[in-house]
């Protein structure tokens, strides 16, 4: 039977996401869609394949798949015919062209082109809020986290658009290229999926947000160009010299001194780091994760969280923690 349950969830998922998807005002009351959409994402473990593909087509990372399209097409069908009952026997008269608008808006002929990462249109917003502001994307995580990552990514980065990547959002400085996720202010370790995914599955949860931080690093950089080199610190760590790039600011990114979005994934690796380093059972794990955020990291921001970590045990200094700047 739980099988046959989760085949009936997905329907219900797809279905909903075709509706929405579908020409029409498609008004959804008493959030209806987030049920639907959370009881589609439940039967990952039973139907994964399905599931996934259910998923990165809700986050904009694939287009529908052929049911899907199958069954917008059926509901853009209905609303024709809708539409033409309801003006059937009613006098049609010329239609009018608007008045200019008095306002000039110019916009690129075509959007930019998605992020590698980032969706490739606009996400679905009920879909996002269930994933970012609930445990309903948990599921996924568990049984398949490569495609729980992609689709978190996608939530975050904001779709591709007919403007400058360089946006400003008002209280909160430049957004770095993602979205607006509203109710993440302040930030917090327990906003969105971070610190859950690096409890169920701490190296692609760490993989997650090494690319999360080291896209709005690249974006950061982006940015400082227009005024000067770009900042970075060479340190030496493990007999390895690396570049890292960022300044003071971007060192304390992981103090709430940045988006919601990007200082609540640093602050959940800060927490599962202190909740690591004080577990006598996986605190032997700690040096090869700290290994994994130097080689993989570009941020500073990065070295900002680990020295917060050897302040809090200082014994790491004598270890893996032993980062020092090079001399120019």
């Amino acid at each position: 039977m739980r099988k046959e349950a989760a085949e009936l969830a997905v329907d219900v998922g797809d279905e909903m996401l075709a509706f929405k998807m579908s020409d029409g005002m498609n008004i959804v009351n008493d959030k209806v869609d987030e049920d639907a959409f959370r009881a589609a994402l439940a039967a990952a473990h039973e139907l994964p394949e399905r599931v996934a593909s259910f998923a990165l087509t809700a986050c904009a990372r694939k287009d529908p798949p052929e049911h899907i399209i199958e069954r917008i097409v059926r509901l853009n069908e209905e609303h024709q015919r809708f539409l033409e009952g309801l003006n059937k026997g009613r006098p049609t008269s010329p239609q009018k062209k608007p008045p200019p608008s008095i306002l000039h808006v110019h916009h690129e002929e075509d959007p930019l082109p998605p992020w590698p990462d980032g969706p490739k249109g606009r996400v679905d917003s009920a879909f996002q809020n269930i994933c970012l502001n609930t445990d309903a994307l948990y599921p996924l995580i568990v049984s398949n986290p490569d495609v729980a990552q992609e689709i978190i990514l996608a939530l975050l980065i904001e779709h591709p658009r007919r403007r400058e990547r360089k946006r400003s959002v008002p209280g909160l400085g430049l957004d770095f290229g993602f979205d607006l996720i509203r109710g993440w202010y302040p930030p917090f370790y327990t906003r969105g999926p971070f610190l859950s995914f690096l409890k169920a599955n701490p190296q692609e949860g760490l993989s997650l947000i090494i690319r999360l931080i080291n896209f709005a690093t690249e974006r950061w950089a982006d940015v400082e160009d227009g005024k000067s080199e770009t900042p970075s610190v060479k340190v030496l760590s493990a007999e390895v010299e690396k570049d890292f790039i960022g300044n003071g600011e971007v060192f304390y990114w992981y103090r709430g001194f940045m988006s919601g979005i990007i200082s609540s994934a640093l602050m959940a690796l800060e927490k599962w780091l202190y909740d690591t380093v004080e577990d006598d059972k996986i605190r032997g794990l700690i040096d090869g994760i700290i290994d994994r955020i130097i080689q993989d990291g570009d941020s500073l921001a990065f070295l900002g969280v680990l020295c917060a970590i050897g302040k809090k045990k200082p014994d790491l200094f004598l270890g893996y923690i032993r980062v020092s700047q090079k001399p120019k």
